[in-house]
C-alpha cells in the first residue's frame, strides 16, 4: 500500500515494509498502538478496494481452522503444495498454515498455471496438492503434468457446475480427491467442506461444516429453519470466528465479540444434511476468489467525482 492508502490513513502502523528491488522497512510512527492480546492478524475482506475494514483473527481463530482443514485433507509431511495464491488473501494463509501445521512443503512460486515451465517445475518437485479459486479451473485442461497428483481444493466463490462436473469426473477417473470449500475471511477462513466422495452428487452443495462448526438456518423472522429444502439466512457457529471487524485504530484492543458468524448468504438444508447456497442476502459478490463489497466500490469512485451506481453478479462487477 502507498502512504496514501486508507489503510495506512486509518491505522497509522509503525512500520510499513514494502518490496522494490529488495523488502525495506520504513519506521513511521513511535507511538505504540494498543491491541488485544489474542490479536494476530488483520485480513481486508474485500482484497480489491483497499478499504479501511479489516477482519480481526486470533491466534485461536487461525489454529482452530488449519487443525480442522488438516484434519479432513488428511495432510502429512508427505504433501507438497504450490504458492498459488497470496499469503494476505485468507485462502492463501489457509493453505500456507495447514502446511506449516503438519510439516508438509510448500513449493514457492509466483508463476501461473498456464506456465509450462511451472508445470515442469511442479513434477520436478513432486507437488501433489493445488489449491485453487474457480478461475484458475479454467486454466486447467490436463493435469498429466502434476503425475503425483493426491488432491485439489477449490475455494473463494461458487464454481461454474460444468466446471464442477467436469473435475469431479477427472478426480474419479484419475483417482485424485477434489474437495469443495466454503468460506469467508471471517471465518479464519472455512467453514464446509464436501466429503470427496459425495462430490458427484452433490458438486451443487457446500458440504458439511468442519470439524467443531456448526450451521443453522434463519427465516425472515429470526426463527430456525429445522426443514429440508426451505431456504433461510446461513448461521454459522464455532472456533474460528473472527474477534470481530475493525474500522479504526481503537478496534485494534476492542474485546472478542460472539463465536457467531451471519454469512450474508441464503441457504437451504438437503435431505442428506448437507447445505447448499441459493442466494445473497447482502451487497457483495465474489470475483477471481476475492469478496468484493458492492457499497464500497460505489462510494469510493463518487469520492473521486464519479456519478455512479454499481451492481453486480459472481460472474462480472457493472459500473
Amino acid at each position: 500500500s502507498g502512504d496514501g492508502s486508507q489503510i495506512v490513513q486509518t491505522y497509522e502502523p509503525n512500520v510499513i515494509v514494502r518490496r522494490a528491488a529488495d523488502w525495506k522497512p520504513a519506521f513511521t510512527k513511535t507511538d505504540p498502538i494498543e491491541m488485544h492480546p489474542d490479536l494476530a492478524v488483520l485480513l481486508s475482506t474485500s482484497g480489491t478496494t483497499g478499504a479501511a475494514k479489516l477482519v480481526r483473527l486470533s491466534r485461536k481463530n487461525i489454529a482452530a481452522n488449519a487443525a480442522a482443514i488438516a484434519d479432513y485433507l488428511d495432510v502429512s509431511g508427505e504433501d507438497r503444495s504450490l504458492t498459488l495464491l497470496p499469503f494476505h488473501y485468507s485462502y492463501g494463509m489457509s493453505v500456507l498454515h495447514i502446511h506449516l501445521l503438519r510439516g508438509a512443503g510448500l513449493v514457492l512460486t509466483e508463476g501461473s498455471l498456464i506456465d509450462h515451465d511451472l508445470r515442469a517445475f511442479a513434477t520436478q518437485m513432486q507437488v501433489n496438492s493445488l489449491a485453487l479459486v474457480p478461475t484458475q479451473f479454467e486454466l486447467l485442461d490436463d493435469l498429466a503434468w502434476l503425475p503425483k497428483l493426491r488432491y485439489i481444493t477449490q475455494a473463494g466463490g461458487r464454481l461454474d457446475p460444468v466446471l464442477a462436473q467436469k473435475f469431479t469426473g477427472k478426480a474419479e477417473a484419475e483417482g485424485w480427491q477434489f474437495f469443495i470449500m466454503y468460506g469467508q475471511t471471517e471465518a479464519a477462513p472455512r467453514m464446509s467442506f464436501l466429503p470427496p466422495q459425495d462430490a458427484k452428487a452433490y458438486f451443487h452443495s457446500i458440504g458439511r461444516p468442519l470439524e467443531g462448526g456448526d450451521f443453522r438456518l434463519l427465516d425472515a423472522a429470526g426463527e430456525e429453519i429445522r426443514a429440508a429444502n426451505i431456504t433461510g439466512e446461513l448461521i454459522y457457529e464455532g472456533p474460528n470466528v473472527m474477534l470481530g471487524y475493525a474500522i479504526a485504530s481503537v478496534d485494534l484492543a476492542a474485546p472478542a465479540g460472539p463465536s457467531i458468524l451471519h454469512t450474508g448468504d441464503m441457504a437451504e438444508r438437503l435431505e442428506n444434511g448437507y447445505f447448499r447456497i441459493t442466494g445473497r442476502s447482502s451487497r457483495f459478490i465474489k470475483l477471481f476468489g476475492l469478496r468484493i463489497g458492492l457499497d464500497e466500490v460505489e462510494t469510493q469512485l463518487r469520492a473521486e467525482g464519479n456519478r455512479v451506481y454499481v451492481t453486480g453478479s459472481d460472474e462480472r462487477l457493472v459500473v
